[in-house]
């Protein structure tokens, strides 16, 4: 599936109240899935671990959005999130992770949405996601001995990416068919092929 994608009417013709009304339903999801996830039990203890689903929103978001406004609605929900609900400590662990993450997702949907399926691109973003967490958390702590977790928080970096991934998928093929979305190749509306 192609990664291009362009609003039905337009980003550019979507007047300022549509967009802000755009921005703040898809800031309220991706809070709402976060608090959800908060109350989702992991069967580990391992630091770091989660599903991450706001990141569907997240994903959504960068399709729907100017890639600067796509870089503020992140860190607006980071700070939302972390504040409200973790700390300042995780604030910089998420923020780390977040930009990494959107930073990797945005070259592979921009530079190269041919190439990559969302779904591939969502494991990327996912395993981008925890090197970052895991890195920063080693410069802040001063020891690369965390780097033991290595393998596990990539192995869920995998998993929660592929289902992240198959989630935004869905729900940008939702958005496709009820024609609040339409697919571009080279500014050509192109066949929905999976």
């Amino acid at each position: 599936m192609s990664l291009r994608w362009i609003l039905l009417s337009g980003n550019s013709s979507l007047n300022k109240t549509r967009k802000l009304t755009l921005v703040a339903v898809l800031l309220a999801t991706a809070i709402a899935l976060h608090v959800i996830e908060r109350s989702i039990p992991l069967p580990t203890n391992i630091p770091g671990l989660k599903l991450g689903l706001a990141n569907i929103v997240t994903i959504v978001t960068m399709f729907l959005l100017k890639k600067s406004h796509v870089f503020s609605f992140v860190i607006i929900r980071v700070m939302i999130t972390t504040l409200f609900f973790s700390g300042l400590t995780a604030f910089w662990f998420s923020l780390t992770g977040a930009i990494f993450s959107l930073l990797i997702m945005m070259i592979i949907a921009y530079k190269f949405p041919e190439k990559f399926s969302i779904t591939s691109m969502s494991i990327i973003g996912a395993l981008a996601h925890n090197l970052g967490q895991l890195t920063i958390a080693a410069i802040i702590i001063n020891t690369w001995s965390l780097f033991y977790y290595f393998p596990i928080i990539m192995l869920s970096a995998i998993v929660a990416g592929f289902f992240i991934g198959i989630s935004s998928s869905r729900l940008l093929n939702f958005l496709y068919n009820r024609k609040f979305l339409l697919r571009e190749k080279e500014y050509e509306i192109i066949a929905l092929k999976e």
